[in-house]
């Protein structure tokens, strides 16, 4: 769902929370119709979650994607699992609600219960906890899934979207409970968890476009890593002899190395992406010579087969 629906959404119920023109019954029926446009506007949304989702998954059959698209998959189950218990939290809350401010159902199937009842919000969300309550799973939701994985956490920490754009997330849930529903009617409180249940369901979606970029990947897409280059010429110099450095920026990449040997060993990347071998020189000067030998595929995804061989030194002692 765009942001800027739900910038207005929270707008328009800020504006009729302090608007003192607005007559009573006018404002309660805009509370009402903004809350069956949320509703609506809901359910549309969690069905594009559900349309991401699913496309993730059938990247795991791909050979191409399989591993990626199964761990990536794993997390949007995580983030599912703990945003659904959220979002049953919040529909318990509106039920709870409409059953204190007399909900009933008419003839015509239609819903009926007070909308402009103020002490009814008052019980369930100041008095009995709830509005505090929802704060906390907000805040816990919100570090849990930031939690899931580091580039999640990178790509939201500071915008997942969960709570009010004109809130303070550094404020407690008390000031969280007064500041959304101290004061408000039925209509309008239910139209605030409205939007809060969008929020969520806004975040799922954004994270489960991100969880299915990571997943369609191609692995010769990830782990390329960026470091300075700092290398001299030789690390044992003559007197008047010449020392040549050289210094840049470059990469090492992951995607394709199937193997490297140093000499006779078998030397695994370490997490920078590259193979690194310590080994003693012999006491005896004299130059020597260790073969390198590096696997890997090319861009097209064809077996290559690097050989090298590093010289050097052992100078007299």
């Amino acid at each position: 769902m765009p942001a800027r629906f739900v910038s207005f959404v929270f707008a328009m119920i800020c504006f009729l929370l302090i608007s003192c023109q607005a007559k009573e019954k006018d404002r309660l029926y805009v509370f009402k119709s903004l809350n069956e446009l949320i509703e609506r506007k809901d359910k549309k949304d969690r069905e594009q979650v559900n349309v991401v989702i699913s496309s993730l998954v059938d990247r795991s059959t791909d050979p191409r994607f399989r591993n990626l698209a199964e761990a990536w998959a794993t997390k949007v189950q995580v983030i599912e699992n703990l945003s659904k218990d959220d979002h049953n939290f919040m529909k318990d809350i509106k039920t709870t609600l409409l059953r204190e401010a007399g909900y009933t159902v008419r003839k015509d199937g239609k819903m009926d219960y007070r909308e402009n009842d103020f002490d009814a919000v008052k019980k369930v969300m100041i008095d009995e906890g709830n509005g505090r309550q929802l704060f906390k799973r907000l805040r816990f939701l919100n570090d849990s899934i930031l939690n899931i994985d580091t580039l999640i956490r990178k790509r939201f920490e500071n915008n997942l979207g969960l709570f009010p754009e004109h809130f303070d997330r550094n404020s407690d849930a008390e000031q969280f409970a007064s500041e959304l529903f101290d004061g408000q009617p039925t209509v309008a409180a239910l139209a605030i968890i409205s939007q809060l249940q969008i929020n969520l369901t806004e975040a799922e979606f954004n994270l489960a476009v991100f969880c299915h970029e990571q997943g369609s990947m191609s692995p010769r897409q990830l782990h390329m890593y960026t470091f300075p280059i700092v290398t001299q010429s030789s690390e044992v110099v003559t007197p008047g002899g010449q020392l040549e450095i050289t210094a840049g920026v470059g990469y090492f990449q992951q995607w394709g190395v199937t193997s490297i040997r140093i000499g006779n060993n078998e030397v695994p990347l370490n997490r920078e992406a590259y193979a690194s071998f310590k080994m003693k020189v012999p006491r005896i000067a004299g130059k020597y010579k260790v073969p390198v030998q590096i696997k890997f595929e090319d861009q097209d995804g064809k077996p290559v087969t690097a050989s090298k061989t590093v010289g050097y030194s052992v100078a007299t002692e």
